[in-house]
Order: C-alpha cells, then sequence, then structure tokens
C-alpha cells in the first residue's frame, strides 16, 4: 500500500518562491518559470490588522469594542544565492526583486552611446557621444560591431571626455577590429542601476499547502554577504506589500463538471479572490504548465469559488483543490561561491575574510488615507548604502585609520566569480573609523563605509553581469 500523506501539518522545507513584476503597483502578476527562486532561508507572508479599543465605560475595567483600523503593509522575507546564467548580459535568479531593489536596468534603459574611431588593438576607447540619462555602468561588455570588448573602467578628464580604460579586445572570442567613427555601441553586460522609483512586483510563495501572494510588493531592507565557505547570498529581510491572497487545500465537495466556472469546495475560507488555484489529483491547471486558474470570488454561504475560465476535466467529489504554482519551474544559472571573491579599494586589490553590503530603501506604504482598506500605494524616501568588511590587521593597513579620520573617498569594487562575472561597485565610499577585534591569535579589522553618490546621483552603487 503507497502512502501519499503522512500528516497535514506543513513542512518547512517544503516551499517555493516566484517574483513577478506588476505592470502597475497592487495590480496583481502571475508568475511563469521564468520568475521562480530558489530560497535559501524560512520564508514569511504576514499582514497583521491593527485594532484600536473602544473609550466607552461601562463602570467596569472591561473593554467594549475593538475596531479594525487600515490594514498595515503587509511583512515577507526572502533570500536566495547569486544564481547566475553562463550567457553574457542573461537574467540572473530573482531578476526582477532585483530591479526593483535597485530601481532600473540596462535591459529597461539601455545605454546609448558611440565611439571614436580606434584601431584593433588599442585598449583605450574614447567614448564620442553618450546620452546623459542612458548612460553606461562603470564596467562591462560592449559591442562595436561584431566585436566584444570588455572595459574595466570609465575615465573622465577635465572637460568631460570619457574614455572606457582596461579594454580587453577580441572579448570571448569575437574577432578584434577597427573601430569606424562615429559607431554605435551596444552594452552588452546586464547592470541593475538606481532610479528615483523602485517598481513593484507580486511575491508568490507556496508553503507546502498553502500558497500566498503579495501584491504590490517591493523591498525596503536587503543585504549581501560572503565569506570564503559557501554562495553569495541576498537576503531581502524587509519586503512590503499592500495585500495578501491566498489558496489553502480543500476536497471538492460535490463533482465539478468539464466547463464548470463554479466549484464548491468543503471549506471556502480556505481561499480568497485573486488565489490561484487547480486540481492536483487530477492534474487539471487550465492547460499549459504556468496556466492555473484564478479565483474570481469566494461565496462562503454557498461553499462556492468562482473562477476566471471554465475547468478542462472533471472534477471529482474528495479531490483536492490546492494554491497553484508553475510545475515546471528549475534553478536559473548556477551560485557563485564566496570564495570566488575579491575586492579593490581604488583599483588595488585587497584582502577580506567576511564582508556585507546593506542596502535600505526607505519607503513609506501609506494607510491613513480615509476610506482605503488595504494601502494603495507608497513613497520612496532617501536611500542608504553601506558596507563592512572584516580583514586581519596587516601593517599596511593602518593607513585605514587616517583615511577613517579625515573622511577620505575610496572607489571599491567586490568582483564575483571567473572572468569578472558580477561586480558589484560603489565608486565613491566614505569610510569611517575603523575598529580593532583581538581575534587570537590574530587581530583583525574591521572597516566600514557609506556609498554616497556623485554628479546628478543614482550612482551610489552598480550591481553588473558580464
Amino acid at each position: 500500500m503507497n502512502q501519499t500523506q503522512t500528516t497535514d501539518i506543513a513542512r518547512s522545507r517544503i516551499q517555493s518562491a516566484f517574483v513577478v513584476r506588476e505592470s502597475q503597483p497592487g495590480v496583481i502578476a502571475y508568475p511563469d518559470k521564468e520568475h521562480f527562486v530558489v530560497i535559501t532561508s524560512d520564508a514569511t507572508i504576514n499582514q497583521t490588522p491593527e485594532y484600536e479599543d473602544s473609550t466607552e465605560k461601562l463602570g467596569t475595567r472591561d473593554i467594549t469594542e475593538r475596531f479594525a483600523g487600515a490594514m498595515p503593509a503587509a511583512e515577507a522575507t526572502l533570500a536566495m544565492n547569486l544564481d547566475v546564467p553562463a550567457a553574457l548580459g542573461a537574467k540572473p535568479q530573482g531578476y526582477d526583486a532585483l530591479l526593483s531593489l535597485f530601481g532600473s536596468s540596462t535591459l529597461e534603459v539601455p545605454p546609448v552611446f558611440t565611439l571614436n574611431a580606434a584601431s584593433a588593438t588599442d585598449t583605450s576607447l574614447s567614448v564620442a557621444s553618450m546620452d546623459s540619462l542612458a548612460a553606461l555602468p562603470p564596467c562591462g561588455v560592449i559591442k562595436a560591431g561584431g566585436e566584444l570588448i570588455y572595459y574595466d573602467s570609465i575615465m573622465v578628464d577635465v572637460s568631460g571626455k570619457l574614455t572606457l580604460e582596461g579594454c580587453l579586445r577580441g572579448y570571448q572570442g569575437s574577432a578584434a577590429a577597427g573601430i569606424a567613427q562615429g559607431v554605435a555601441g551596444k552594452y552588452k553586460s546586464l547592470a541593475f542601476v538606481q532610479a528615483d522609483s523602485n517598481p513593484s512586483f507580486t511575491y508568490w510563495l507556496k508553503t507546502d499547502h498553502f500558497l500566498q501572494g503579495v501584491t504590490g510588493a517591493t523591498i525596503n531592507e536587503a543585504s549581501l554577504s560572503l565569506s570564503n565557505a559557501g554562495a553569495v547570498n541576498f537576503e531581502f529581510s524587509a519586503v512590503q506589500g499592500m495585500e495578501v491572497v491566498f489558496a489553502g487545500s480543500s476536497k471538492l465537495a460535490a463533482e465539478a463538471l468539464s466547463g464548470s466556472t463554479r466549484i464548491k469546495v468543503e471549506a471556502p475560507g480556505l481561499y480568497t479572490a485573486r488565489g490561484w488555484i487547480w486540481n492536483a489529483e487530477v492534474k487539471d491547471n487550465g492547460g499549459g504548465p504556468a496556466e492555473g486558474y484564478r479565483i474570481v470570488s469566494v461565496d462562503d454561504e454557498g461553499d462556492e469559488l468562482v473562477l476566471d475560465k471554465p475547468i478542462l476535466k472533471d472534477w471529482p467529489a474528495g479531490s483536492l483543490v490546492t494554491g497553484f504554482l508553475p510545475q515546471d519551474a528549475v534553478r536559473i544559472g548556477e551560485p557563485v561561491e564566496g570564495r570566488s571573491a575579491n575586492v579593490f579599494f581604488d583599483g588595488v586589490k585587497g584582502k577580506m575574510r567576511t564582508s556585507s553590503i546593506s542596502y535600505s530603501n526607505n519607503i513609506s506604504y501609506l494607510t491613513d488615507e480615509i476610506g482605503t482598506d488595504h494601502p494603495e500605494s507608497y513613497v520612496e524616501d532617501s536611500r542608504t548604502v553601506s558596507f563592512e568588511m572584516n580583514t586581519y590587521f596587516r601593517a599596511q593597513d593602518a593607513v585605514r585609520f587616517k583615511e577613517g579620520y579625515e573622511g577620505r573617498f575610496a572607489g571599491v569594487r567586490f568582483v564575483f566569480g571567473k572572468d569578472n562575472k558580477v561586480v558589484l561597485h560603489m565608486p565613491r565610499v566614505q569610510q569611517t573609523m575603523p575598529s580593532i577585534s583581538i581575534e587570537a591569535p590574530t587581530v583583525g579589522l574591521d572597516i566600514t563605509g557609506a556609498a554616497l553618490a556623485s554628479g546628478q546621483g543614482n550612482n551610489a552603487i552598480y550591481l553588473i553581469f558580464n
């Protein structure tokens, strides 16, 4: 005899997540397999109503009533490894989450630029023109004609002329060739860049038998951590959102014939409108691997769910109706290992042990507008980006104390993987005073700094996939 289920208690290991960008904040979006995110932590979604006690007095110490206020923003967590496809500039795992965190990318706003004439051996290439609203990131791979070229940095002279430095010609086996005057270049890497707005996404999380979705979600707090063991990990510790929808697992109370848009379930309270379901036992999800049936409304008195389209098969009474997510999703790319990371201060390679970068968007969801049941909008305030790094205290590191005392600026770059596969670049970091830690038999040095903008801003940090 085969056992299909040993318990109805949700199991913590059985979790899967999808993140999909919304067309407008709060307009629920349903995922495909490309939106799959492999979870590396215990992911959660919660939205708890707030109540206000009545001030009425009955001659006793009892409280007579509690009044529900507008629903506060949903709160959620999610963590994932930095998983990267091999293809140049391909979308990494969690693209829509990273897009929301930073604000934009070179896929959304491709750089627009032209180059001056150059020979096939030149390792410095001058930029003839560039759109300031679609500027080149500080490093990456470009295409000029049929040649791929990796550049390591951008230099700007006193007249404002831009030059791509440290160019590797004939990159990835392409043929190095002369560049004609005014030829248009294409940026082939994928860079996440900061913007004034943070686009929203719908966060879907299935925990064993229970599916939840958060609409209008953004990432308020995130951190990237690395060490000499394990994978580079992104932790989205403060995901916020507008409204939670869900779909539990309940048996069908009566047979539903093919073509029906109304189904009777034993426990309609396990579902909300806009939840996503299927009949897992008869394998009917409405069509393709990422279809599913969307709940239009829930009739609690009639024990009915109204679906967005007719079911394709007969659903027998007693069969299981449960939350749906795309069934053919697989991990996107391979994890970047922490031991592959290097750090550079103003282009000079340094040593590090553990390190982390913290990112805060300071987003507020508005809940004080009369007549709204859930937050319907959010506003972004000033963002902060900081890093912390621990290293063994070598003699040459004593210079960090003077730099911290004077509040000096340095360009800080973390490079992950082979051939500069992933670059996290902070062009202008103001260092704070380092601190010594005694770690017998050695002495450690804790170095911190804040990434700041320059010029017109939105350039304190870049995340670049080559």
